[in-house]
């Protein structure tokens, strides 16, 4: 599945969509949808990386506006 088919398929689901996908926020468009994608900018897609900024995923998934992409890094 392609990214813009994964997002719109998301979109009528979801309102937030998590994803490692570093680059999805440069290959896909948001416009006109409803969905937030929070981008979780780690090195490995490894549970251990995803923990250690669990607190700043929840924030980003709580704040989640529609139509924007929010990438979380390590403090």
């Amino acid at each position: 599945m392609a990214n813009g088919e994964l997002v719109r398929a998301a979109n009528a689901e979801f309102d937030v969509l998590l994803t490692t996908d570093k680059n999805m926020e440069y290959q896909t468009s948001l416009k006109g949808l409803d969905l937030c994608v929070v981008v979780a900018d780690v090195q490995r897609n490894d549970i251990h990386e995803l923990r250690a900024i669990r607190e700043e995923l929840r924030q980003a998934i709580d704040n989640a506006g529609p139509g924007k992409f929010v990438r979380v890094t390590k403090p």
